[in-house]
């Protein structure tokens, strides 16, 4: 850049220059400074777009879940994984004790399970009670299961009118790590439909309609999910399991 000084005396001119010298380099440092900043921080930006950082994996407890059922252990863990807690299975055989209360042969099988493992386990025993069978099968539904099957139960209430065939499932969850033993119950109300319904699920539930639904659990197998007695008596265990963890009890 070039501007006319008018003037006889030269040494103006060269002191002119020096300072517009010295304001040009002045100049031009900083705005290369100010561009190397500026880069800086656009490199920072586009790293930190182009970096992504890999998400925190969801810590999952693991609880022990002694069944030969594989259909329980998938329910179990439907609701589990809303609480963090994967359920695996092991198998071992217990004797089931001759009582008429779920909460009894559930806590005398974890305790054998325990016994045989060492570690902190949970067993499920659950069934179906009938109200004009007298509460029959109630903790024998396994077996009766097996050895008549719905045909069976609903040839036993041939007879019996809609209005009585009123009947539950029940669930009962224990734990036991040695010290502490733990019961949880989950059921879920409805009747004994006339026919078999449906192929979903597994056990009673093609003649179980629960109630404010038109259809059984084996022509629907959705509700099960959000209402099933194991449903809630795993869920009952997921809220007593996590304040465990944290030794809050």
């Amino acid at each position: 850049m070039r501007v006319l000084f008018s003037t006889t005396n030269k040494h103006k001119i060269r002191e002119a220059n020096e300072i517009g010298k010295f304001f040009l380099r002045f100049t031009f440092f900083f705005f290369l400074n100010a561009f190397f900043k500026t880069a800086k921080v656009l490199k920072i930006h586009e790293r930190s777009e182009r970096i992504s950082f890999p998400k925190r994996k969801r810590f999952k407890s693991r609880v022990l879940f002694s069944t030969t059922n594989k259909h329980k252990i998938r329910e179990a863990n439907e609701t589990g994984k809303i609480y963090g807690i994967e359920f695996e299975q092991v198998i071992i055989n217990y004797p089931e004790i001759r009582n008429d209360k779920f909460e009894n042969i559930a806590s005398d099988g974890v305790k054998y399970v325990y016994e045989k493992i060492n570690r902190q386990v949970i067993v499920e025993d659950s069934g179906i009670i009938i109200d004009a069978l007298n509460g029959f099968p109630g903790t024998f539904s396994a077996y009766v299961e097996k050895k008549l099957g719905n045909k069976g139960i609903l040839n036993l209430m041939r007879d019996v009118e809609e209005q009585n065939r009123t009947a539950r499932y029940i669930s009962v969850v224990a734990f036991f790590d040695g010290k502490i033993l733990k019961t949880f119950v989950g059921t879920v109300d409805g009747k004994i439909s006339t026919e078999e319904r449906g192929s979903g699920g597994f056990g009673y539930d093609p003649v179980f309609i629960p109630d404010g639904y038109k259809e059984t659990f084996g022509e629907n197998p959705e509700p099960k999910k959000e209402i099933s007695h194991r449903r809630k008596s795993v869920e009952e265990f997921c809220k007593f399991y996590a304040k465990y963890n944290s030794r809050e009890i």
